[in-house]
């Protein structure tokens, strides 16, 4: 049985020789060999949202790709098997403006050039293809921000370049550019979250109204208490965001670096080699071992061999955040978010819902939206409860069964 995992990181193909089982991905993505900045640590318990990336799967049945924004510091690596992890980076990206001012000195000798010395017709010729792109930068800025404000459209980029100069620059992460635009951004250490998580709820809600937007960062935190700046920035993107909102917007003063970029699509990078199904994992330390079983009958194999051993079966993996302290004496993980009987469609059937352990709360809530229950019956109680469980970044991952026992184990 070979002991690795291999994902897809911002569209680039990522290979791990058995990695730890308590490798954490925001400290795989923050390690001195990935380097990336844009997702922080800052919590370390899924509770504000600061190690938000976009976790993307193929579905088979729709024959499209779905996005859920996670919690980086809650995912072990080895929950990553097949699958497509998107951080800021890979949305797309601020451009250095060209310089106003094209500057050149003569190097022939040490002295300054002499004065009135005739100018070199190529730099003439330099300075003015560096206008000429200035200008038609600033004109396709101009012509997009003359669109009226609504949601932000998603591209799938199936193939990435070896370095981001070898392809054409496309322009900024749409969100990101808007919560700058409306001095959102503030001390920015919390910006990528509010970005990422914003990022895939658009996408996936288009026609969101500014109360569904507000309501989607209840799992963020600004530690500069701004969140009025930031709020008003997400939702421009409302289907509902009007002209006496726009009135009252406070405009943001740029200088010449912001006001040269170009707002784009919120760029999701997908090669066409993660549409597949998720890929189970092994792998093994000195101390931990991990397992991900694709049947029921398969679990059952596992629990029977390494029974009396200390075994924790992980889906989402959000309570690691809290309680910490039980993960170093666990000796075997048990993934069990492959296994199909755990993930049926739920509905109604004989007059009662019935959804499978392995939905998530984001899932049930979705669900409940369609049956659109009163707010006095049990499954508008059901509704109320799943929306004030944890955060919205948090319930993308926390199934129902394991969160049921998680509280029957900690009550």
């Amino acid at each position: 049985m070979s002991k690795g995992v291999t994902f897809f990181l911002n569209g680039k193909t990522v290979s791990i020789e058995n990695p730890a089982p308590d490798l954490l991905l925001i400290d795989y993505l923050r390690s001195p060999d990935v380097a990336l900045a844009g997702p922080k640590k800052p919590c370390g318990q899924g509770g504000c949202g600061g190690c938000t990336v976009i976790l993307s799967w193929w579905n088979a049945q729709k024959k499209k790709p779905e996005h859920r924004a996670i919690n980086s510091c809650l995912r072990p690596v080895c929950a990553l098997g097949g699958l497509v992890v998107t951080t800021v980076e890979g949305t797309g990206a601020a451009r250095k403006p060209d310089s106003q001012y094209l500057q050149h000195t003569h190097t022939a000798s040490r002295s300054a050039a002499p004065i009135g010395m005739q100018e070199s017709h190529v730099f003439a010729k330099a300075r003015e293809e560096a206008k000429d792109k200035r200008e038609s930068v600033l004109d396709a800025v101009s012509a997009s921000r003359g669109k009226k404000s609504g949601p932000a459209a998603m591209k799938l980029v199936e193939q990435v370049a070896d370095h981001p100069s070898e392809h054409s620059h496309e322009g900024m992460n749409p969100v990101a550019y808007r919560l700058a635009l409306n001095n959102g951004s503030q001390c920015g250490y919390c910006s990528v979250g509010f970005v990422m998580n914003m990022s895939e709820f658009i996408i996936n809600n288009p026609k969101a109204t500014k109360k569904e937007i507000e309501d989607a960062f209840d799992g963020n935190l600004c530690r500069c208490t701004g969140y009025r700046a930031i709020l008003t920035g997400m939702k421009t993107f409302a289907s509902d965001w009007s002209k006496a909102d726009e009135k009252d917007r406070m405009p943001c003063l740029e200088d010449h670096v912001s006001e040269a970029q170009l707002p784009a699509a919120v760029r999701i990078p997908f090669p066409k080699a993660a549409r597949g199904p998720a890929e189970p994992v092994s792998a093994q330390d000195s101390n931990q071992e991990w397992r991900t079983p694709i049947s029921l009958t398969e679990l059952a194999a596992i629990l029977q061999t390494h029974r009396g051993e200390k075994i924790r079966l992980v889906h989402g993996n959000t309570s690691y955040g809290v309680y910490k302290d039980e993960y170093p004496e666990t000796k075997l993980f048990v993934d069990i978010r492959l296994i199909p009987e755990l993930h049926d469609a739920g509905g109604v059937k004989d007059k009662e819902l019935v959804v499978a352990a392995g939905t998530t709360y984001s899932d049930l809530i979705d669900l409940l939206a369609r049956m659109k229950p009163g707010e006095t019956t049990a499954l508008g109680a059901l509704d109320f409860m799943a929306r004030r469980t944890a955060g919205r970044i948090v319930r993308n991952a926390a199934s129902l069964g394991g969160n049921t026992m998680m509280v029957l184990k900690h009550i």
